[in-house]
């Protein structure tokens, strides 16, 4: 090689001897390249002598990045001697592992028609830095994949206060979403009263360059209500946090519901198990007082003198049975009441007990098990309501037929008796007991023991759901020899 063709200057000596990467210089008009250092062999494993081939150089090129060397002739044409073009290579290394480079190409020269004789490159390493740019870039997804789970709205603003970047969680008042958001002002992406309020909390934070947090709080319409922080972030842009506080009361507002749903779907239910018994409860009696009317009819059509000892038996049974239907009507108008809204109110034990008794009795009879139910003293209160009381009473019952049917022996024991401050109810039938694989998942809703078709597994969760909601309880007790739940009223 001669010093024309390859230039040696004293400055692209020092150059090659301190340079971290791979120097050297290109004839492209003879196809040769002289190495001005040895880190090839350090750098890429490749034992250079001082003078290769470019074929050989080239060779190190994965087959995909090629075309970002052959794209270099027409760069060199349109740029003047001293001035560099940047690539980015793929090089094998001799073990086969692959190294990322980042090429400079210089033009030294220019020969005939423009065309480049001669370029000085250099390539370094750059895989450890691309792999910290992917580990960063994953890091930058992670992140916003956790942004975007949140249900806090976050807003990256610049100087300018228009929005870089947006992931808007559970917060959408106004018309707008993350992508149209983006490039506009943060006041005209957010409702007027809302951007008043961040305006001035962005002005605070302009000034002094300290976090600043507004909120809107509307007790007539907690739903709209909202807090926002505004903190600094890199040089003149902000962060800017929404958190809505709305989305709890929409949310307490939603459960309220599905909690009254559901209740109303046991009421329901029991009310559709009971249908038939009641309508054989009403049509007894019934019967009865017809059969008493077409009796005094009669008497009445006899010539003098009238029995009247007979017609006043006769109007007696007559007005015990109207009294009868009116007691079960009574007790399915008050079980049908929803009550949900009303607030608790000392309510009588014996009215909640005789509701549940009227509305189960006739089915429990039909099916000949014996319920063994104390007096309840009339003074005896709770604190509650009378149809809710009736409905768990009534649910427990129900529970306790239906278990029982199968046994040779049916019996349900109806306990009462206060306690301090409480009144308690149990309910005892003559089962063996809830299994244990069953006792942890007895008050979930939808679940249940019964067969197929039988019960919608909504009786228990219902029953504590009520009974927790007026400050009481309902457990099963395991240490009864038989199945027996105790529910826990508040005494007024």
């Amino acid at each position: 090689m001669d010093g024309v063709a390859f230039p040696r200057a004293h400055s692209l000596e020092l150059a090659a001897k301190y340079a971290q990467g791979i120097l050297f210089v290109v004839d492209h008009p003879e196809g040769r390249v002289q190495f001005l250092n040895s880190r090839a062999e350090a750098i890429l494993g490749w034992k250079t002598a001082a003078v290769e081939p470019l074929a050989l150089v080239r060779s190190w090129v994965l087959a995909e990045d090629l075309a970002s060397l052959d794209s270099l002739p027409e760069l060199f044409e349109v740029i003047d001697v001293g001035e560099a073009v940047e690539t980015q290579l793929r090089l094998r290394h001799a073990s086969g592992a692959v190294t990322r480079m980042r090429g400079i190409h210089v033009l030294l020269a220019k020969g005939k028609h423009g065309v480049a004789s001669q370029s000085l490159v250099t390539l370094e390493d750059v895989t450890e830095t691309h792999h910290l740019f992917e580990s960063l870039e994953r890091k930058a997804h992670e992140l916003e994949a956790a942004l975007g789970a949140l249900p806090d709205a976050f807003f990256r603003l610049d100087s300018r206060r228009r929005v870089i970047r947006c992931f808007p969680g559970e917060w959408r008042p106004g018309d707008w979403d993350a992508a149209s958001a983006v490039g506009q002002p943060i006041e005209q992406v957010l409702p007027p009263d809302v951007a008043s309020l961040v305006r001035g909390a962005l002005d605070r934070v302009a000034l002094g360059r300290e976090a600043s947090s507004v909120d809107q709080l509307l007790p007539e319409q907690p739903e709209a209500s909202f807090e926002a922080r505004i903190v600094p972030f890199l040089r003149d842009e902000v962060m800017l946090v929404v958190r809505d506080l709305g989305g709890r009361a929409r949310a307490e507002r939603d459960l309220l519901q599905q909690r009254a749903m559901s209740i109303q779907t046991a009421k329901l239910a029991a009310l559709g198990e009971m249908a038939a018994g009641v309508a054989h409860e009403i049509n007894t009696p019934l019967a009865v007082l017809c059969s008493g009317a077409e009796f005094l009819k009669e008497e009445l059509e006899l010539p003098d003198p009238l029995d009247r000892a007979a017609l006043a038996e006769e109007a007696d049974i007559i007005h015990a049975t109207s009294l009868k239907i009116a007691q079960i009507v009574r007790s399915l108008r008050s079980f049908s009441t929803d009550e949900a809204r009303m607030p608790l109110s000392a309510v009588p034990v014996h009215g909640f007990v005789t509701d549940a008794l009227a509305l189960c009795g006739q089915r429990v009879e039909s099916r000949g098990i014996a319920i063994q139910s104390p007096a309840v003293p009339d003074g005896l209160l709770a604190l509650t309501r009378r149809s809710e009381a009736a409905q768990i009473l009534l649910n427990l019952l129900a529970n306790a037929v239906d278990a029982v049917l199968p046994l040779p022996e049916r019996w349900i024991r109806l306990e009462i008796g206060a306690s301090g401050d409480w009144v308690e109810l149990a309910v005892t039938d003559s089962g063996g007991g809830i299994p244990p694989e069953a006792r942890d998942r007895l008050f979930t809703p939808f679940f249940t023991t019964k067969a197929v078709g039988k019960g919608t597994g909504l009786g228990l969760a219902v029953s504590r759901q009520l009974a927790e909601n007026q400050g009481g309880s309902l457990v099963l007790d395991p240490s009864s020899p038989n199945t027996r739940f105790v529910l826990k009223l508040k005494r007024p």
